[in-house]
């Protein structure tokens, strides 16, 4: 009995790091000053994969109906999915944003309508 409720919770905890995956995909080009619909858009086809993604997996794997401890895994999973991938794309994204930012800036200054000497 034990055996079987640790196991569906390792699976739904493995699935909160998938989904902690899949919900920096999605919000991957939004920033914090976006649009409100598209943050929306994003949560809700989040949440629409999410759900999908579980209850395919419960077949799949014949996981029993959800209860209390499979959701605390998956929750389990995706906040150890949020403190260490999050921080981690977070970084990528500044350095990116960054270097893209300085070789406009570069490329800025070399303007083309400067007289000719």
């Amino acid at each position: 009995m034990f055996e079987a409720q640790f196991y569906n919770f390792c699976v739904s905890a493995l699935f909160g790091v998938a989904f902690g995956v899949l919900y920096e995909l999605t919000h991957l080009f939004l920033r914090k000053s976006s649009r409100p619909y598209l943050l929306f858009l994003c949560d809700l086809v989040f949440c629409l994969l999410c759900g999908g993604m579980y209850f395919a997996a419960m077949l799949l794997f014949g996981l029993p109906a959800p209860k209390a401890y499979m959701l605390l895994g998956m929750a389990f999973g995706l906040f150890l999915s949020m403190k260490s991938l999050h921080k981690a794309v977070a970084f990528l994204r500044r350095k990116v944003y960054n270097k893209i930012k300085s070789g406009v800036k570069q490329t800025k200054d070399k303007t083309v309508w400067q007289k000719p000497s």
